[in-house]
């Protein structure tokens, strides 16, 4: 089972990894010169490092958001997983939940799975970890893609008429 060690030893990979992303702006550089003309096809190395660093800003804040909406749907499902150790066993959760294909719906199975492989062994409550992985994905999938649907629905009747 995964414990309290391995998730800090993952999570400091994974912060390791960020920041030497983040904090490298000639990183892509260094790169193509370790793995030589192999690296000129790659798609990052058609933006600029301001660039790049935009979008990792933007995708670091949307981490963030989600992983405090996971946080707080915990707490109020219940589960008693200290605040510290429940971001790190998310980033975890987050990082199965990419690894594993999926498509459309096939989603819905595997963050409760790697939810509740993950957070069960530092003592959460298995229907607790299961509901708040389950309504995150109703508030952060579900009721969007009906919403959008809606909208779609009537702007297409707009435009036959």
């Amino acid at each position: 089972p995964i414990g309290k060690n391995s998730i800090s030893v993952l999570l400091a990979i994974g912060t390791s990894l960020l920041a030497l992303a983040y904090l490298l702006p000639n990183l892509r550089k260094k790169l193509a010169f370790i793995f030589g003309e192999k690296l000129k096809d790659d798609y990052l190395v058609k933006y600029k490092s301001f660039e790049l660093q935009s979008f990792f800003s933007i995708s670091f804040v949307r981490y963030v958001i989600f992983s405090s909406q996971f946080v707080l749907s915990l707490l109020f499902f219940g589960v008693q997983i200290p605040i510290l150790e429940a971001y790190m066993a998310i980033a975890i959760v987050y990082l199965i939940s990419a690894i594993i294909p999926t498509f459309i719906l096939g989603e819905l199975g595997v963050r409760e799975s790697a939810a509740l492989l993950v957070m069960m062994p530092l003592g959460g409550d298995e229907l607790g970890i299961f509901a708040a992985t389950f309504f995150l994905w109703l508030v952060n999938l579900l009721l969007p893609s009906i919403v959008g649907a809606i909208i779609h629905l009537f702007n297409s009747k707009k435009e036959i008429q």
